[in-house]
């Protein structure tokens, strides 16, 4: 027998909600306004729009599959659930190849909630069942390919797509006009740069406008300046006027005759680059900006991050990573890697990952690529939008 009823029905405690929030507060929306219907006449689970005047969401759920998930597979299903809607999936999946369609819908929609929204791959998908890259091909996974060209692909190379499980079925129901009324509901609070955020999201649908202009120039700081600045305040020292000019090495200034305390006094300052995808063409400007601190002032040490830190060096430039991304792995090898707390702690994300409380969140400043959000960063901690430099 269905039974069917909002969402305290399967989270009477809020514990989902809080978890959703967690991981995006667009998430938590789109659960506040969908009802829920226990089912098993499908396997697994399935979102639709029930129309009308105010269109809201249905979630069937199978409730044998439920009760088999985790906590945080639940949460997953419920955001996985989201972004299906979120990017259009269900009219963007008529007129094709169901399955195909299905596959290319799941690989987009599993990876995004991996590397945006701080999912462990390894948690929401212990037994490696379900959509991924790497179990369909074994080439260097895409990057930000769109659900169109992730459906061409798998038309034309499809090796061992039997072997992938989906998440949830995929519905066809209601009305294209209602379902865009939802994305708007879901959307209503969303800050502009959640909204931003998420229409530039892996496979966002593309719109058929051309609309052209010539914007008035602007002249903008390039970002490297807030670190440069940010030097100058704390040990006096000065740049050439081409700043990027790599710094006079120690060897041609006068060794202290203390070696080992002048070290000790040397200001610490670590740069993380977040190397999930959305990051790392930013790299060679994160050398740079890294290169251009007086070793002779500064305790300089570069990383790439994930869901793991990575230590990395001028010398080698390799980057590290592709994986999700957490925060948390920052303040976790700090706090297990530095007897001191850095002095700054400069990190180049997009913004998409886990909640972190630094021990000193006023030491932390964020770099925030294009399109990225700022939704994740500790209120004391200092905020630069990459959109807003050269």
């Amino acid at each position: 027998m269905d039974i069917l009823g909002k969402t305290n029905l399967i989270d009477p405690d809020g514990a989902i909600s809080n978890a959703l929030s967690y991981h995006y507060s667009i998430f938590q929306t789109f659960w506040s306004i969908s009802s829920v219907k226990l089912t098993e006449k499908i396997p697994t689970a399935q979102v639709s729009v029930i129309p009308g005047e105010t269109p809201a969401v249905l979630l069937e759920i199978n409730p044998k599959f439920w009760e088999s998930l985790s906590f945080k597979q639940k949460t997953f299903i419920i955001v996985h659930e989201c972004l299906h809607v979120l990017l259009a999936h269900t009219y963007r999946m008529k007129n094709t190849d169901k399955d195909m369609a299905n596959f290319a819908a799941d690989l987009i929609v599993n990876h995004t909630a991996v590397d945006r929204f701080g999912f462990v791959r390894e948690e929401i998908d212990p037994d490696n069942k379900l959509c991924w890259w790497d179990r369909f091909w074994k080439e260097p996974r895409w990057i930000n390919p769109t659900f169109e060209e992730l459906y061409q692909k798998l038309i034309k190379d499809m090796p061992s797509a039997s072997a992938a499980q989906l998440a949830d079925c995929h519905s066809e129901a209601g009305e294209d006009e209602a379902w865009e009324k939802v994305v708007d509901k879901i959307l209503e609070n969303a800050s502009e740069s959640q909204k931003r955020a998420i229409s530039q999201l892996a496979g966002h649908q593309g719109g058929d406008k051309i609309i052209q202009y010539k914007p008035p120039i602007v002249h903008k700081r390039k970002w490297e300046s807030v670190i440069q600045n940010w030097v100058m305040k704390h040990s006096g020292y000065k740049y050439e006027d081409n700043w990027r000019q790599e710094h006079r090495r120690l060897s041609q200034y006068d060794v202290p005759a203390n070696l080992e305390l002048h070290q000790k006094n040397k200001i610490k300052v670590w740069f993380f680059l977040d190397t999930s995808g959305s990051c790392e063409h930013l790299a060679p400007r994160f050398m740079k900006a890294a290169a251009s601190l007086p070793t002779d002032r500064f305790d300089v040490k570069l990383f790439c991050f994930d869901t793991k830190v990575y230590p990395t060096s001028l010398k080698d430039g390799k980057l590290y990573g592709f994986g999700g991304t957490r925060f948390s792995c920052i303040e976790q090898y700090i706090q297990s890697n530095s007897d001191v707390y850095p002095k700054a702690v400069f990190v180049i994300t997009d913004g998409f990952g886990d909640k972190v409380n630094p021990e000193l969140p006023k030491n932390w400043h964020w770099f925030i690529c294009q399109g990225g959000s700022a939704e994740l960063i500790p209120a004391l901690s200092k905020q630069y939008k990459l959109e807003d430099y050269e």
